[in-house]
């Protein structure tokens, strides 16, 4: 079996580099699942060196290693394709890990509107490639610890619908990794990113169902959403974070959260040849002023310290 070259947090991770077949796995021929409905991970079990037809259902202390995850054959609304179902006999500290996959809606169910590539909550998600969902990666906040690790993972080509499926807006508004608070403000949800990509970048030519399925409109690298509480972290380590109107949004005065971002390579938007909508050029970061914010060692791609913005 080859070495693998990869170092987190000094290597990059692409398209190329990340997901099923890489760091010495064989690109798995095996498949599973009909494409009508899940298939069902437990805890204590690891399921490998698979296609996945169909969505995953994924328990605290289960396994998913160098698997394609596809979806169904029909999408559902709303779904994750791989989401975390926390049983009643659960232990309150494991997570479901995901490690070397690829997690991609076929291309005929793209349009159909995958919510995220995973969610919601407990999980680890290593070495992986998300791509062609609404959001990549989904924390949703909850009174435990909603613990989740995104780690050496390339997130992108972020599906944005026209009209939003689930709202009442005009378009989706998509993020490679979307943080939700819990609604009475006690989540105690704690989140790293570490030497991950995540590109929000999005244009027409990128989305192979043609242009009226994907703009460069209303996108982020990372968002947190209100209201996320006093007890919540985020940790940002050694990532690479390109495009988007903010590239990390978390501007919203309700939140209240812990907030480290270090040795992180931002793009600095029109100058670097980013987003051609993005609103304002230059910015890495929107951050509430009632959040803790820890800033330190962190870069344009084309040299110069990144600054946040302090918002009320």
């Amino acid at each position: 079996m080859a070495q693998s070259s990869f170092v987190l947090g000094d290597t990059e991770p692409t398209r190329a580099n990340s997901g099923a077949g890489t760091d010495g796995h064989a690109y798995p021929s095996l498949v599973v699942g009909d494409g009508t409905g899940s298939v069902t991970v437990k805890a204590g079990t690891v399921l490998s060196d698979r296609i996945i037809r169909g969505w995953v259902n994924i328990e605290p202390g289960a396994t998913l290693r160098n698997c394609v995850v596809t979806g169904a054959d029909v999408a559902t609304f709303g779904r994750a394709l791989v989401n975390v179902t926390v049983p009643g006999t659960w232990d309150g500290t494991s997570q479901a890990v995901i490690d070397h996959c690829t997690i991609q809606p076929l291309a005929s169910t793209r349009r159909q509107g995958y919510a995220a590539g995973v969610g919601n909550r407990y999980y680890r998600l290593t070495r992986s490639l998300v791509l062609d969902c609404v959001d990549g990666a989904t924390v949703a906040g909850t009174d435990t610890a909603a613990k989740v690790e995104i780690s050496g993972s390339y997130i992108s080509d972020l599906m944005h619908l026209v009209p939003d499926p689930w709202a009442a807006r005009p378009d989706t508004h998509n993020d490679c990794v979307q943080l939700h608070g819990a609604q009475n403000q006690h989540d105690v949800s704690d989140v790293m990113l570490v030497g991950s990509s995540f590109d929000a970048r999005i244009s027409p030519a990128a989305d192979p169902l043609g242009p009226s399925g994907s703009t460069t409109r209303s996108i982020t690298a990372v968002v947190l959403t209100k209201p996320t509480g006093p007890h919540s972290s985020l940790r940002v380590d050694s990532c690479w974070m390109r495009g988007g109107e903010q590239t990390l949004n978390a501007a919203d005065s309700s939140i209240t959260a812990t907030v480290s971002v270090t040795g992180t390579r931002w793009e600095r938007g029109k100058a670097d040849g980013g987003n051609p909508e993005d609103g304002i050029p230059h910015v890495a970061a929107f951050v509430s002023r009632a959040a803790n914010l820890t800033w330190t060692d962190n870069t344009w791609f084309s040299g110069g310290a990144a600054q946040p913005i302090r918002v009320s």
